[in-house]
């Protein structure tokens, strides 16, 4: 009320008064209430936002490079700042008397009696008032000549002081990465001095200079890399290098790393069904490079050399870098073709490139032709613009950073992912320094913040340390802590106060900027994730029960325990190659390992107590049957059904998932893996004999860096990753670039430069296509549509009785919605541009996302099609063109009689779903009898008694190949492409039906197995299983994670 001005006026009295909960309180019009607050952006709610006028105090670029300028000056020439000090002193000191001598005199006019003019003292004092003022503007003009020499004198360093606060806001652009990477001025700051003092920076005026920027870069580079997830700091480096040394990248190339370009007209036509070309892994491996490669390339055609699935990007290429491409020479077909077979490509470009193209353009060839090593070519760059071997900042261990950092006024945040937990190490490294009394360690989220208080303020004062565990579970709290903190004024010199913490988007900010960051990651790698398995249980565990079981039962334990270790380490590496490895980062934790570990304790209880009860060893069976396992007496089913359907598989909520989990079980904890007649992967067996230090040596020699194969994948799986970090990296940056483009308000020249090549994009398709200017015209004009294109009405498919006539009807309807939608919101963003129309919520809703390269969720509401509008446009353009072709069928059924691509529908669920319909007829049978069987066309085997078969062509495989000769699948290799086209694919529908577990001792012996179909590569949209017969284990390829596509995701 107080803000909205809501005052009762009494009748009679007059008197305001303002009700405060159940008070009423008198009003007085002087009242002024003023809120403070440390947070930057303080998110208030509309009704309160608009009561308020907010006034920011905080840091701006000018006033930043002010106080930088400032402490270079005092460091570097001291005396010319100590000057320069006093000039500003006296100066206001000037101004000051000129300002009372102003005052008196007015005062003493004021006062004075009679004529002025006779008044003797009077005009005394007005004279020596006149003579003080003008000595005093002598001073301020003397003064203002010495500042501006002071200022030419200081000139130099203004250059280092604007790289200094561009590099701050560079920082500050890191919120939009990950809300967890706030960092403060005070921080800041302390970098800025530190680069001062290097020793390594030239003392010479004029080198010193030139050398202070780039030693700057670094050292606040790698000092927030500190706080930066791995994955996220070459992100941080691009955008160093791309604003800090524009010399090395232009604008419109870095449009083309982002993607943030629109092909025109000319570029589109050649892919205008947006459904890039695809090519067979045969065809690839038996493309020779031709002699007009000239010709080709006279032409603007992609290189034979090069990967047909590349030609939109070389598109883009010579349409966003013209004279880029036509330097490369690309007809030259052995050096480009060595140099596309290179492993390590990004480093063995052809002599002539290193002289005609600069090495940001090398990284866009490399974008262009092998984006699996973009990223590799990406942090190349990025170590030789900022003159670094390495990104990764120095390893410090806990003694190093409180010697050399941790202070006692300032809390260290480290910040963990799933599974990573530094409070051990830091308990390790406080009981030895320090000593286990001294310090405390408290894991929160269990009730205890009220007892935190007391036990900061203690240990703040006899000089103790204190680690607050698991802060992200109390992120409610934390606004206390921080205030906990502003209390605590003068701790002990010793008192150290830890924090960890999971990356949670609700973290305070300003605890973030009051603590010393550093992020804590899990090494990487099967070899480091057992050895901290290992080290974490001891020798102990392992010897635990020694005196009281014979040898063999303890033997059995420690291989169960092994195995158990190299398992959780998979289960938790496979989340690297995600959605492939799993389709989602699982957070498998030290928690299901322990309770695995309890699981293994309880049943070798069990076995030594049967083992006590038997009379005799010939009562000691070993029997494998159907997968279970039993070494005396131990049934390995049991383990693997606890592991299984309790504590790993409780995590895991897809089915496909699943499969990948008790493939893993049923490969290692079994038999003859324990008894050595069976690796574990990769040559990898048990220990033997098997004793602690003999694991762990064992475990030594593991390679450091994983193979793909050692965890079941495929050896290509490290060119999908490399891509889709790629993708994500680049999408970042795309945002970042944005950042302060004000993409989020209203600004036409920004709108219209940004929106005007999308608009005409759609503008030219439309002109192009007669069923999209048909379809549009019809919702303009609202009449029937043309005959261009013989649409069926809205609800006419209600009344048909084939499902593929319904099918179609539902796909016309859609086609229409979302050619009107994307028309219709278009038309209304180009009148806002046009100023013929005012800007509505509705209508930001949609060019915000596109000013961002985005498709707003307007259009994906009714498709979920590309992410990207250019692409679909493309695609809708193509979908649209294959329904009007089936509209003009006269014979609707014909539509499944030829082979059919799934991914020229916009429903592809839709119409499996409609084939099952129609199968389920046919055989007089409900739909969910009906069971889906494939094989690749030319073979068909198993397909002669299928109700219903339909040919499907250009579906994408990844995961593994296709042998040419047999037609099975065959293993990937690792210059396989991340997806291969597979050959015609026939789907048959057949009274029948396979187990509901693809992993049954059934499956293993038929050698059947189920394929996932998806829309994309991203795994999220599943359409059907599809069951395949192989001559190889179905379990190799679902731990591979074979799949097919309808589409990449690119």
């Amino acid at each position: 009320p107080l803000a909205r001005s809501d005052f009762d006026v009494q009748s009679g009295t007059g008197r305001k008064v303002v009700r405060l909960g159940e008070k009423i309180v008198d009003y007085n019009e002087s009242f002024r209430l003023c809120l403070m607050t440390r947070n930057p952006a303080p998110d208030l709610p509309p009704d309160a936002a608009a009561c308020v006028s907010e006034v920011n105090f905080t840091v701006t670029r000018s006033g930043l490079k002010g106080q930088l300028l400032s402490a270079t000056i005092q460091h570097e020439q001291p005396a010319l700042e100590q000057e320069k000090t006093m000039l500003i002193q006296t100066e206001e000191d000037n101004k000051v008397q000129i300002a009372a001598l102003e005052e008196q005199l007015l005062e003493a006019l004021a006062t004075a009696e009679g004529d002025i003019l006779n008044n003797a003292a009077l005009m005394a004092s007005l004279t020596q008032t006149q003579m003080t003022a003008k000595s005093v503007e002598q001073d301020l003009f003397n003064g203002a000549r010495a500042s501006a020499h002071l200022n030419e004198q200081g000139a130099k360093y203004q250059d280092f002081a604007d790289v200094g606060a561009q590099l701050f806001f560079l920082i500050g652009d890191l919120v939009t990465v990950n809300t967890m990477y706030h960092f403060s001025l005070a921080d800041f700051f302390e970098q800025f001095l530190a680069a001062l003092d290097e020793k390594s920076v030239s003392t010479t005026a004029g080198n010193r200079l030139a050398s202070l920027p780039p030693v700057l870069c670094r050292k606040v580079f790698f000092h927030i890399a500190r706080g930066l997830f791995k994955e996220d700091r070459i992100i941080f480096a691009l955008h160093v290098v791309r604003s800090m040394h524009r010399e090395h990248v232009k604008d419109n190339e870095w449009a083309f790393l982002t993607d943030d370009v629109a092909m025109d007209k000319k570029v589109n036509e050649k892919n205008r069904g947006g459904k890039f070309e695809k090519i067979s892994q045969h065809e690839r491996k038996t493309r020779q490079p031709q002699n007009n490669d000239s010709e080709a390339e006279k032409s603007g055609e992609l290189p034979s050399w090069a990967s047909p699935e590349r030609s939109h990007v070389y598109d883009a290429l010579k349409e966003c870098l013209p004279q880029l491409s036509r330097s490369l020479d690309l007809s030259n077909s052995s050096r480009w073709a060595r140099w596309m077979r290179s492993v390590n490509c990004e480093l063995e470009f052809p002599a002539e490139m290193h002289l005609k193209t600069t090495p940001f353009q090398r990284v866009l060839i490399t974008k262009t032709f092998r984006p699996d090593r973009l990223m590799s070519a990406l942090r190349h760059f990025c170590m030789e613009v900022l003159g670094t071997p390495t990104l990764s900042p120095t390893s410090h261990g806990f003694r190093q950073l409180y010697e050399q950092e941790t202070s006692s006024d300032r809390p260290t945040l480290l910040v963990s992912t799933a599974g990573a937990d530094p409070s051990k190490e830091l308990t390790d490294f406080a009981a030895n320094f320090l000593g286990q009394a001294r310090f405390k360690c408290v894991a929160m989220g269990g009730g205890n913040e009220a007892t935190t208080k007391e036990l900061l303020q203690r240990t703040s004062r006899d000089g103790s340390w204190l680690c607050l565990q698991n802060l992200h579970l109390v992120v409610a709290w934390l606004p206390q802590l921080e205030g906990m903190l502003t209390e605590i004024t003068s701790p002990a010199v010793s008192f150290r106060l830890w924090l960890t913490t999971e990356a949670t988007a609700i973290f305070p900010r300003l605890l973030l900027e009051k603590s010393l960051k550093l992020t804590f990651e899990s090494p990487p790698g099967i070899k480091k994730n057992i050895e901290r398995t290992l080290l974490s249980w001891g020798q102990s565990t392992f010897d635990e029960h020694q005196g009281e079981r014979d040898d063999v039962e303890h033997k059995l334990h420690r291989n169960l325990l092994f195995l158990l270790a190299f398992f959780h380490a998979v289960v938790q590496e496979r989340r690297t190659y995600a959605p492939q490895g799993w389709i989602k980062a699982y957070e498998f934790s030290v928690g299901d390992l322990r309770a695995g570990a309890c699981v293994i304790d309880a049943e070798m209880r069990k076995l030594a107590l049967k083992t006590n009860e038997r009379a005799s060893d010939k009562d000691r069976t070993a029997d494998v049957n159907g997968g279970v396992g039993k070494v005396a007496g131990l049934k390995l089913s049991v383990i693997r059904g606890l592991l299984d359907d309790a504590i790993y598989g409780g995590r895991v909520d897809d089915p496909r998932d699943a499969r990948i989990l008790k493939a893993l079980l049923r490969r290692l904890f079994t038999l003859d893996v324990i008894e050595q007649q069976r690796s574990l992967a990769n040559n990898l067996y048990l220990p033997q004999p098997f004793y602690y230090e003999g694991a762990i040596a064992s475990v030594q020699e593991l390679p450091d860096f994983d193979t793909p194969s050692l965890l079941g994948l495929p050896d290509n799986i490290d060119r999908f990753v490399q891509r889709r970090a790629s993708v994500r990296v680049c999408e970042i940056l795309r945002g970042l670039s944005n950042v302060n483009n004000s993409t989020e308000t209203y600004n036409r020249g920004t709108w219209h430069s940004k929106l005007a090549p999308i608009l005409d994009q759609w503008q030219n398709l439309v002109d192009e296509n007669p069923c999209l200017s048909a379809l549009i015209a019809h919702a303009e004009a609202n009449s029937t549509l043309s005959s261009n294109c013989e649409m069926i009405s809205d609800t006419a498919y209600r009344k048909l009785q084939s499902p593929l006539e319904a099918f179609v009807a539902m796909e016309t309807d859609l086609a229409r919605d979302v050619t009107r939608t994307v028309q219709a919101t278009l038309t209304a963003v180009k009148k806002v541009i046009c100023g013929t129309a005012l800007l509505t919520p509705t209508i930001c809703a949609v060019a915000f996302p596109l000013l961002s390269r985005k498709v707003p969720p307007a259009w994906s509401k009714l498709w979920d099609g590309p992410t990207k509008p250019i692409a679909f446009f493309a695609t809708l353009d193509r979908k649209v063109g294959v329904v009007n072709k089936w509209t003009k069928l006269s014979d609707i059924s014909t539509l499944i009689h030829e082979p059919i691509d799934l991914d020229n529908t916009f429903r592809p669920a839709t119409l499996l779903c409609a084939m099952r319909q129609i199968a389920a007829r046919k055989l007089n049978c409900s739909m969910v009898q009906i069971t889906v069987v494939s094989d690749w066309s030319s073979r068909g085997r198993g397909l002669d008694n299928c109700s219903l078969t339909v040919i499907c062509t250009n579906t994408l495989l990844q995961g593994a190949e296709v042998r040419e000769d047999c037609e099975d699948f065959v293993r990937a290799l690792p210059s396989t492409p991340e997806v291969v086209l597979a050959p015609p694919l026939a789907v048959g529908y057949i009274l029948n039906s396979f187990p509901e577990s693809t992993l049954s001792s059934n499956e293993a012996m038929s050698r059947t197995l189920s394929v996932p179909l998806y829309v994309d590569t991203s795994r999220r949209s599943h359409l059907a299983d599809l069951y395949f017969t192989t001559l190889e284990d179905p379990a190799v390829w679902v731990l591979a994670g074979v799949a097919l596509f309808l589409s990449e995701s690119w």
